[in-house]
C-alpha cells in the first residue's frame, strides 16, 4: 500500500475516533457533513480533517466545466479512491479556492422563508404528519425523527453486526435501540437545520449527544447518518459492505440525512420555479446551483433605436437599469425605432405637401428639391428626437 494512501486512510480513522470522542467536534463534523451531504462518510471524514469549513466540493474537471479555475497553488483536499483501482487518491476543491474569470457566480443553495409551507406539506407528505409545529425548524426536528424510525430496526441489525469491541456491547438489546435513536434523531435533525441555513446549536446541546461517547470505535460511529454502512472498517482497511447491503442503498438505506435534505431542496426548487415569471430559477447540478439563464436575441436597431438607447443609458439609467433586468429593453429600443420611423415617413409627406415638394419640382429644379427634402427631413427629425427620443 503506498505511504500516502496510507497516510490519507490514518487521517480517516482518525478523525473518526475523533468526532466520536467529543460532542463539540462532532456537532463540528456534521455541519461540515450537511455542506457535503453529497460524499460518502469516509469522504465527509476526510474533508472535514483538510477543510472543515468546506461548503461545496468538486474535482478540477466540474469547476472547470462550470466556468471556474482552482486558484494557483491550492492544495487539493484528498479522497481514497475504493473502486476499480485500488491505492489511489483523487482531489476535490472547495468552491471558495476558485474563481471565475469570466465573472460566473455559482450560487449555493439557500432555503427562503417564503417556500417554507411547500417544503413543510411535501415533507409531511413523504414522512408523516407533525401535528401543530411549532415552527418551521420543529418541523424539521420531527420529520427527522420519522425517519428515523422508518429505518430504526435496519440501522439496530447493522450495529448489532459490529458492536463488538464498543461501549455498546455491554448495553441490552432495549437501552442499545434507545441510544441509537436519540443518537441518529439528533444527527439528523441537526445536519437538516445546519442545511436549511439554521444555527442548529440553538435547538440541540451537549446532553443530545451525550451517548456519543460509547460509539467508540470506527464501525459504530459508522451507523450513523452519515454512512448508512456503505463503507465498513475491517482489519485496517475500507471495505465493501455485504451484497445485501448494496442491494439496499438506493432504497430505503439510503442516507437519512440525504434523504431529507434532497426533499427539502427538491421541494423548494420546484416551488421557486413556478412562484414567479419575475424570479430567476436554478437548475441542481450536483451540490451546485447553476442560474437558468438565456441570452436574449440582439434587437434589430436602426438609427433611432441605437439613438434612444444611448439617451437612456446615460441620462435614464434607473429606466434603463430596470428595462435591461426584466427584460423589455430591446422591445422597447425596437418599438421606439419602428415608431420614429414612422413619424419620419408621415412628417416627410406633411411637409412636402405644405411647402409644394412635387415630383414636377424634382424634374425641372432638382437642386432646388434637394435643398428643400434636406430642409423638411432635419425639421422632421427635429420633432422626433424631441418628442419621442429624448422624451
Amino acid at each position: 500500500m503506498p505511504s500516502k494512501y496510507r497516510i490519507i486512510l490514518e487521517m480517516a480513522s482518525q478523525t473518526a475516533r475523533n468526532i466520536a470522542s467529543n460532542a463539540d467536534r462532532y456537532t463540528d463534523f456534521l455541519i461540515t457533513a450537511a455542506n457535503n451531504y453529497k460524499y460518502s462518510f469516509k469522504e465527509q471524514l476526510l474533508i472535514h480533517a483538510q477543510k472543515p469549513d468546506a461548503t461545496a466540493c468538486a474535482e478540477i474537471d466540474t469547476w472547470n466545466k462550470l466556468g471556474r479555475w482552482v486558484n494557483k497553488g491550492t492544495k487539493g483536499i484528498a479522497l481514497l479512491i475504493d473502486r476499480d483501482v485500488p491505492y489511489k487518491l483523487r482531489h476535490v476543491f472547495d468552491i471558495s479556492n476558485t474563481n471565475s474569470r469570466a465573472g460566473r457566480n455559482i450560487t449555493l443553495w439557500q432555503m427562503k422563508p417564503e417556500y417554507e409551507y411547500a417544503v413543510s406539506e411535501s415533507l409531511q407528505a413523504s414522512f408523516g404528519d407533525v401535528e401543530e409545529p411549532q415552527d418551521f425548524p420543529h418541523l424539521l426536528i420531527d420529520i427527522s425523527g420519522y425517519a428515523v424510525e422508518d429505518n430504526l430496526s435496519d440501522y439496530l441489525m447493522e450495529l448489532n453486526a459490529v458492536k463488538a469491541g464498543s461501549f455498546l456491547e455491554e448495553l441490552d438489546g432495549t437501552s442499545l435501540e434507545a441510544w441509537l435513536k436519540t443518537t441518529l434523531k439528533s444527527s439528523v435533525a441537526f445536519m437538516a437545520l445546519s442545511r436549511a441555513g439554521y444555527e442548529p446549536r440553538q435547538y440541540f446541546d451537549r446532553e443530545d449527544f451525550s451517548h456519543l461517547f460509547d460509539f467508540n470505535t470506527v464501525e459504530v460511529i459508522s451507523v450513523l447518518p452519515q454512512s448508512v454502512i456503505f463503507l465498513r472498517w475491517s482489519s485496517g482497511k475500507w471495505a465493501k459492505p455485504s451484497r445485501r447491503w448494496r442491494r439496499k442503498k438506493d432504497g430505503r438505506f439510503a442516507h437519512l440525512h440525504r434523504r431529507v435534505l434532497l426533499r427539502i431542496i427538491r421541494t423548494e426548487q420546484k416551488t421557486r420555479k413556478g412562484a414567479t415569471n419575475m424570479e430567476l430559477t436554478y437548475t441542481i447540478q450536483g451540490d451546485y446551483l447553476i442560474p437558468d439563464l438565456t441570452v436574449p436575441e440582439s434587437p434589430k436597431l436602426g438609427k433611432y433605436g441605437m439613438l434612444r438607447r444611448t439617451f437612456l443609458r446615460e441620462h435614464r439609467d434607473g429606466i434603463y437599469t430596470g428595462m435591461l433586468l426584466n427584460g423589455t429593453l430591446n422591445s422597447h429600443l425596437e418599438e421606439v425605432d419602428r415608431q420614429a420611423q414612422k413619424m419620419l415617413d408621415d412628417l416627410t409627406e406633411q411637409m412636402k405637401a405644405l411647402n409644394g415638394v412635387t415630383e414636377q419640382l424634382k424634374a425641372e429644379d432638382q437642386m432646388r428639391w434637394v435643398q428643400m427634402m434636406n430642409s423638411i427631413r432635419h425639421s422632421a427629425e427635429e420633432v422626433i428626437l424631441n418628442d419621442l427620443i429624448y422624451a
